[in-house]
């Protein structure tokens, strides 16, 4: 059995185009039934999980963000 190790990191500016789709994708898939009624207002809470909201966000000297 060949074994395989996962490395994890602080995310950078260079990791925000994948962040921002990994994301809202991940927010969209468990929590779409949760905004049947407002797709518009989904969207915009999609976006709050995108590239340029990420970006905000690891400016913050108190975030913290992980990839792997």
């Amino acid at each position: 059995m060949a074994s395989s190790s996962i490395d994890v990191a602080r995310a950078a500016e260079s990791d925000l185009a994948e962040i921002g789709v990994i994301g809202p994708a991940a927010y969209a898939v468990h929590y779409h039934e949760d905004w049947t009624n407002d797709p518009v207002a989904f969207a915009r809470q999609l976006a709050t999980f995108g590239a340029e909201a990420m970006r905000e966000v690891l400016r913050r000297p108190d975030a913290r963000v992980w990839v792997a």
